[in-house]
């Protein structure tokens, strides 16, 4: 990972930079951290009816420090599954919407709750879709012809004596076409033990190759600009 002396919004998730986000953290208070979490479901089951499902793991302090509250924004501390990561990547590919899940197609789709105001959503996809763009730390989950709004990440297993070990889980989750999301996708690589472990590195080819094949599967019609053209 590299250093740099100063990002934008969109810096801070085009490069995945967990400081920057630890500033952003500590610059609220750090109930508004959590009862976003808890708007966008974390915390409970998706209500998809699978039996066993867990509700992850929301934290409950009294007094949280500043450690807790830099690295709760960037997701230690809590634990979430990825169905619930694929729910909440399915909310801002709604632009804010919550719709329940549904293993079969509902059409037309449910009405659902909003849980996050549209505009905010917008500008948020759109710093995503400069994850996947040259200089991007998810440049690797770029699907050709299409747009993609993206995220990647990586944290640290847990050991049976609930203490951090040198063993890793990463992440590539996102939706698109980003003009007009259709399908979100989340891809979870257990502990790559093929050199590299980084999100950006593993798992974000495969959810390149996925949303790519359910795209073109899909017949939807591509909406990347040409590389010249991209900002």
């Amino acid at each position: 990972m590299g250093y740099y002396p100063e990002l934008s919004l969109t810096g801070i998730l085009q490069k995945s930079s967990d400081t920057g986000v630890s500033h952003l953290s500590l610059a609220m208070p750090v109930q508004h951290l959590i009862d976003t979490y808890k708007a966008f479901g974390f915390g409970e089951p998706t209500g998809l009816g699978l039996t066993g499902e867990s509700a992850g793991l929301m934290p409950h302090r009294r007094y949280w420090g500043q450690l807790d509250r830099a690295t709760f924004a960037f997701g230690y501390g809590l634990m979430v599954t990825p169905l619930q990561l694929a729910h909440v990547y399915a909310t801002i590919g709604g632009f804010g919407i919550a719709r329940p899940l549904s293993i079969t197609r509902i059409d037309p789709p449910v009405m659902g709750t909003r849980v996050m105001p549209e505009s905010i959503v917008h500008s948020v996809e759109h710093m995503m879709e400069s994850v996947a763009l040259p200089g991007g730390g998810g440049i690797k989950a770029a699907v050709r012809d299409y747009r993609v709004a993206v995220k990647t990440g990586t944290a640290k297993k847990i050991g049976p004596d609930g203490k951090y070990i040198d063993k890793y889980v990463a992440y590539t989750a996102g939706v698109a076409p980003a003009s007009r999301p259709q399908f979100a996708l989340v891809v979870v690589m257990n502990d790559p033990s093929n050199g590299s472990y980084y999100g950006g590195a593993v798992s974000a080819p495969v959810f390149s190759q996925i949303m790519g094949d359910v795209l073109r599967l899909e017949n939807v019609m591509p909406d990347g600009m040409p590389q010249g053209r991209r900002i």
